[in-house]
């Protein structure tokens, strides 16, 4: 499990859109490593971390951004941390872009548990289990 994101990233496994089986504050973190650490520089990247539900205007603004150009070298990351609070309805509206996102486009999504989400969401994506064993949020990057 050591370095885990950075193996996965280094041996092309990442996925394009991927379920990090995590707690919210463990899997914030964990993103915020992976970009600031430059493992995937240059990026732009969305991050929904609110307590309200992810509702249907807010699955159409990261649907927006994920379409919006950008340069050609760089990779563009969404992460919508405890995505249990996805509604059907945004839920529906990001399928597409997790099935068939623009190039160099990541997407992750954050529950405590994979039950949490939809099965047509947990089947378009990667499920990555981080935090098995206990580790520690420093040996996965």
């Amino acid at each position: 499990m050591e370095n885990y994101l950075t193996n996965l990233i280094n041996n092309k496994q990442l996925s394009h859109a991927n379920i990090l089986v995590i707690d919210a504050l463990n899997g914030l973190t964990l993103i915020d490593k992976l970009i600031k650490q430059q493992l995937v520089h240059p990026a732009d990247y969305l991050i929904n971390n609110e307590i309200v539900p992810v509702t249907i205007n807010d699955a159409r603004t990261i649907n927006s951004f994920i379409q919006k150009s950008r340069l050609a070298s760089q990779i563009k990351i969404v992460a919508i941390i405890n995505a249990k609070r996805l509604t059907t309805e945004a839920a529906n509206a990001l399928l597409k872009n997790l099935e068939e996102p623009p190039p160099s486009t990541i997407i992750f999504l954050t529950v405590e548990a994979i039950e949490g989400l939809i099965p047509t969401i947990r089947s378009r994506c990667q499920v990555l289990w981080p935090m098995r064993n206990n580790q520690q949020i420093d040996s996965l990057i």
